[in-house]
């Protein structure tokens, strides 16, 4: 899972990120402008209809929207330079961001899935950690705080759930087009008919080559095939996150999804674009990844069938020879403490590291790490409580006789392999 390696320091810049888009998003959209419509062309909504009416006359002027402007860009520059009061920059940045798109709706606007992911990420910057790093805090902060070993974990977790919902969102829109269209309509003109409309509607980016679907037939083929791809691509996009070697795959094809979605049908998605950094950021806190310890031991049952034929495909697949093999009822077991169940139908696997002993599912996790291309398993069976992973490995351990059968001796021939052999 990327992020496995995160620190302070990587969600403190997922804050730049995150404030710097909203910034950006402010001084694009002239706000001010908005004041030429007019209370009676504002359609009040949720609790903006509770209002007084000289108040929200007042908060629609000329002069409301622009002290208003003010304070929300304060508020943003703040959080993007890490200055202030971490909970109150934030707090006031979630309020005023609520009320921006509040306006926007009552306008005529509406908000569309990229500014709401915008919105609800300011919740997963955790104050306290996101300004301690790359920030004027740190800077002003007499002593400094050094960042210690439970804000790496929070900095994870916090880091993980941002990016779980920005690609999540990815997943909803997936299943949107699929539930509102046919399957069919992918190799129809349905597609062809959509983009045309769309590229002929006035946007504030003005670029569209959508006109020129009508006359190019390759180019109208390859778009519908593209946003089949696309759909494909968005309904597998939080697997992105478990997954470190489909990550970089995945945002280089929604950036070019989304640079020919602007070409194509004049619709910039440009904080999706931005928000596509966050799983970069996570394959690069993970790029100096500590690889486990030489020398680890796998202890495991020699007589049993799936035992080992898992030893033989752990050694074929040991590029950094990370890992030796002795049985359960060995010498090199006894020596070191490694203590098995009466009954054979309750043993297990034990993986020794240097320091500690791991059973069961833990075992084939920690030993799936060692495996460069199977270390992506480790991070979808870790999704499982462990109570589950392990009720599953003992059903399995109970019957492995009577499904995988028994060797009566280790059965591994080849002369590598036999040199990872221990007694």
């Amino acid at each position: 899972m990327i992020f496995s390696n995160a620190q302070v320091k990587h969600i403190a810049l997922a804050r730049i990120l995150i404030f710097g888009i909203l910034l950006i998003d402010l001084m694009v959209d002239n706000l001010v402008f908005n004041a030429l419509w007019g209370l009676e062309n504002f359609h009040s909504h949720g609790l903006i209809k509770f209002f007084p009416e000289d108040t929200l006359s007042y908060l629609l002027s000329h002069n409301g929207l622009q002290i208003f402007e003010w304070v929300y860009a304060s508020f943003l520059l703040l959080g993007l330079l890490g200055l202030g009061p971490p909970l109150i920059v934030t707090l006031f940045a979630i309020i005023c961001t609520f009320w921006f798109h509040g306006l926007a709706r009552g306008f005529g606007g509406h908000v569309n899935h990229q500014e709401l992911i915008m919105f609800h990420a300011l919740f997963f910057i955790y104050p306290s950690l996101s300004f301690s790093q790359y920030s004027f805090n740190k800077w002003l902060s007499k002593p400094k705080e050094l960042p210690n070993a439970e804000a790496d974990l929070k900095s994870m977790l916090f880091l993980r759930i941002l990016t779980f919902w920005v690609l999540l969102t990815y997943f909803y829109i997936g299943i949107a087009r699929l539930t509102t269209s046919d399957i069919r309509g992918y190799f129809t003109n349905t597609m062809i008919e959509y983009v045309a409309v769309h590229s002929n509607k006035w946007n504030y980016w003005d670029i569209s080559l959508g006109s020129d679907i009508l006359n190019q037939t390759w180019l109208a083929w390859g778009l519908s095939i593209g946003f089949f791809f696309a759909t494909l691509l968005e309904l597998s996009a939080p697997l992105a996150l478990f997954i470190r070697k489909f990550t970089l795959f995945l945002v280089i094809s929604l950036f070019l999804f989304h640079i020919a979605i602007w070409f194509t049908m004049n619709i910039f998605f440009w904080q999706n674009l931005l928000l596509l950094f966050l799983p970069i950021l996570g394959l690069f806190a993970d790029k100096k990844k500590v690889l486990p310890k030489e020398g680890m031991i796998v202890f495991y049952d020699s007589k049993c069938g799936l035992c080992d034929g898992f030893i033989q495909w752990i050694s074929k697949n040991d590029t950094h020879s990370l890992f030796k093999f002795a049985p359960l009822k060995g010498k090199t077991a006894s020596i070191h403490n490694i203590s098995i169940h009466s009954d054979a139908k309750e043993w297990t696997i034990i993986l020794f590291d240097g320091e500690e002993s791991h059973a069961r599912s833990m075992a084939v996790i920690k030993i799936l790490e060692g495996l460069p291309r199977w270390d992506f398993l480790s991070d979808l069976i870790i999704l499982f409580p462990n109570c589950l992973r392990d009720a599953g490995y003992r059903f399995v351990a109970r019957i492995r006789y009577k499904l995988f059968g028994t060797v009566d001796s280790c059965g591994l021939p080849k002369e590598d392999i036999r040199k990872k052999l221990m007694p």
